[in-house]
């Protein structure tokens, strides 16, 4: 199966019954993140010019605009998309989870690739996080 979820579930995840192959998509983390995850891939992070234009913004139009350019900029590299068809299909044998730092019901780019997902290759990722009582809730 393919997930995604923020780092804060790292501890959490680890604790589950089944193993899970942790997959930073983040262009930076911390050496503690570095040290708790089994791949980074920046591939699938938002270059820094999207990054710093989307944090310095206050159109109201920032969320669009952000998630045209990651579309357009990254979800068409040959690089990303090997990424991608590499995860799905590691993901009929394995549990994989794509990380970043923003929780489930903030905007963030791995909404965007999990929907990229989702509508290009037919296959459901569902996100291990918060319900809506804020709980974290188990699979």
């Amino acid at each position: 199966m393919l997930y995604t979820s923020y780092y804060r579930n790292i501890d959490f995840i680890k604790t589950l019954k089944d193993d899970y192959i942790l997959v930073s998509i983040s262009g930076g983390i911390t050496k503690e993140i570095e040290n708790s995850i089994d791949i980074w891939d920046k591939s699938l992070a938002p270059s820094w010019s999207i990054f710093k234009e989307h944090k310095e913004s206050n159109s109201n139009d920032k969320y669009i605009n952000y998630t045209k350019r990651f579309k357009s900029e990254i979800l068409t590299k040959e690089d990303t998309l090997k990424s991608i068809e590499k995860y799905i299909d590691m993901s009929k044998d394995s549990n994989i989870v794509l990380f970043c730092y923003e929780l489930p019901h903030q905007f963030c780019h791995r909404n965007i690739v999990s929907e990229f997902i989702q509508n290009e290759y037919n296959i459901q990722v569902n996100e291990i996080g918060l319900d809506s009582s804020y709980a974290l809730k188990r699979l």
